[in-house]
């Protein structure tokens, strides 16, 4: 491995310790220094545009994640980050075109499903939220979250044994899971 290589690795591992921390300053500063060096990598813009979108500056990581996917269309993290900006903005119309295109650029990314379920079940469209749960879950079956989700919006429509289904394989992946039985009521 080439010394240029390490070194930009080592800054990129620095940028995303940053947004570990929670010091979106410092990621972003970290990221426009890095993009001065090395221009064509796009996994930077990405990396600019999170830590714009956590300090509430929404255009400005917009702009980064929309600069990333014009020069690579599949860039699917790009993809869902842009649908995360979007759906911060209040914009669900594009934030959802943004889950579906990182959906079909990586069918196996598992957050844009989520997200796109997370929205439609925002949009009070619980069963087209149910179907989108379901997808997820052909990718990660003990996914907590999904499985969580999905209880709930069963519940929302009034399958409590639907929903009585998926808290409990919830407590089966993880037993000491304590939302998981106040959910079931127990």
């Amino acid at each position: 491995m080439d010394y240029l290589k390490l070194e930009f690795e080592k800054h990129v591992e620095k940028i995303t310790d940053y947004l570990k921390t929670k010091d979106y300053v410092e990621a972003e500063k970290s990221a426009k220094e890095l993009i001065k060096e090395f221009p064509d990598k796009l996994s930077l813009y990405n990396l600019l545009g999170l830590s714009l979108h956590f300090q509430n500056k929404y255009s400005e990581a917009a702009k980064n994640f929309e600069f990333a996917i014009n020069k690579d269309p599949k860039f699917f993290s790009a993809l869902n980050n842009l649908g995360i900006t979007y759906w911060s903005m209040g914009d669900l119309i594009n934030a959802q075109l943004f889950f579906k295109k990182a959906i079909k650029a990586n069918p196996k990314f598992i957050m844009p499903i989520y997200n796109l379920g997370n929205i439609k079940k925002e949009l009070n469209n619980v069963e087209e939220a149910i179907k989108i749960y379901k997808q997820a879950l052909k990718i990660d079956n003990k996914n907590h979250i999904v499985l969580n989700n999905l209880g709930i919006s069963f519940q929302n429509i009034g399958n409590f044994n639907e929903a009585k289904k998926y808290f409990e394989s919830l407590i089966k992946i993880d037993p000491k899971n304590t939302r998981s039985y106040r959910l079931l009521g127990m």
